[in-house]
């Protein structure tokens, strides 16, 4: 893949360069860079073409992030013509002061004597674009950097539980990423999750990234290569809590992901009873309306996990099947209000629920409506 850079917006993979060519047989070659960010910075260069793909991790030396490089030899470049007008610029650049790392103004200007090596890297630094890059990263683009499995599942869901009762207007989240093989990662694998999982919940928390040191640059990469996953790693028998996100009525009012259409014998109860009634009415009474309109009393709301779909209303899946029993397969229109991730699925149901039981009230039944559950108890499952 190919596209089109400002040289700035590209970081050094080595901490030092030589001062000259020895031939161009290199395919990343950083001393090209540093010329191109020269020429950037002089106004001669507005970007550059770059080409997408994988760098040894042995040649991983740089030690601040790429932001600069050190000239190996003399420490000295060579050239004039381009020094003379980099001089210039830095002249007209400073004269109304130098701002510190909070971007604001300092009360005085440098001195001539004060230039320094240290000086032209500081003000490079602060020319990267950090800001461009937190505009192009989203939370699908981060992975997680875990050395060990998370054991802590109750801790995870009552994060989210806490997160998803927060005001969004007054709240914003900051997490810290690295880069890594083309790819950004961080080591803040429980807040990662739990920020996914609330745009899975259709809550747009206000993120600001950072980039700190990444955390292999003190390990040995070959130990570490496992450590990059795509999705938050549990131990095998570590459930995740909390009770607000996995409440049904809470996972029924959220907007409405998409509408599919789903054979009624590939969906799947969520519990394992449901009450006679349904609506204040009984639900033989709603079963038998259902049958004889053919149409549903609304449409199923479901979760969707691995390409199945588990049923919110319950009730409204039991007449589904029962109709389905009592004439042909039915196939019905359903709204899917979330897909859930491997763990929030775990901690959510217990397992694939086929069949449910009716759980007798203190609704008072007619004779006809008794009669209609009767019935129901012989008519054989298929």
């Amino acid at each position: 893949m190919s596209s089109r850079r400002k040289p700035s917006e590209i970081r050094f993979s080595q901490d030092s360069i030589k001062n000259h060519w020895k031939d161009n047989s290199c395919q990343i070659d950083n001393r090209r860079l540093w010329v191109f960010q020269k020429l950037e910075k002089l106004g001669k260069c507005d970007s550059i073409a770059v080409k997408f793909g994988y760098i040894d991790s042995r040649k991983f030396t740089t030690t601040n992030l790429g932001t600069s490089v050190r000239i190996r030899g003399s420490g000295d470049p060579g050239g004039r013509f381009w020094k003379s007008l980099e001089k210039d610029i830095m002249c007209s650049t400073f004269t109304g002061g130098i701002y510190n790392q909070s971007g604001l103004e300092t009360s005085r200007s440098p001195r001539a004597d004060e230039w320094t090596d240290t000086t032209l890297s500081t003000a490079f630094e602060n020319t990267i674009q950090i800001g461009e890059m937190k505009k192009n990263i989203c939370l699908s683009d981060i992975g997680y950097f875990q050395t060990y499995s998370i054991s802590d599942g109750e801790y995870l869901g009552e994060l989210l539980d806490k997160w998803l009762q927060l005001d969004f207007s007054k709240y914003y989240w900051e997490l810290k990423v690295f880069e890594r093989f083309g790819r950004c990662y961080t080591e803040e694998c429980k807040r990662l999750w739990a920020l996914k999982n609330l745009k899975r919940f259709r809550k747009s928390p206000k993120i600001e990234f950072s980039f700190p040191h990444p955390p292999f640059q003190k390990m040995d990469d070959s130990i570490h290569f496992n450590s990059f996953s795509d999705s938050i790693r549990l131990r095998p028998n570590a459930l995740i809590g909390g009770s607000v996100w996995k409440n049904i009525n809470y996972l029924k009012k959220l907007p409405t992901f998409e509408v599919v259409t789903s054979p009624v014998s590939d969906m799947i109860f969520t519990k394992e009873t449901i009450p006679d009634t349904y609506e204040n009415n009984s639900i033989a009474k709603v079963l038998a309306d259902s049958n004889a309109a053919m149409q549903l009393p609304r449409l199923i709301r479901v979760v969707e996990f691995d390409k199945k779909y588990y049923a919110l209303n319950n009730e409204i899946l039991w007449i589904a099947k029962e109709i389905q029993k009592m004439k042909y397969p039915l196939d019905v229109s359903v709204e899917v209000k979330i897909e859930m991730d491997p763990p929030l699925f775990r901690g959510f149901i217990s397992g694939n629920i086929q069949e449910v039981s009716i759980q007798q009230t203190t609704f008072s039944h007619t004779n006809e409506e008794l009669f209609i559950f009767e019935c129901m108890k012989k008519i054989p499952t298929t």
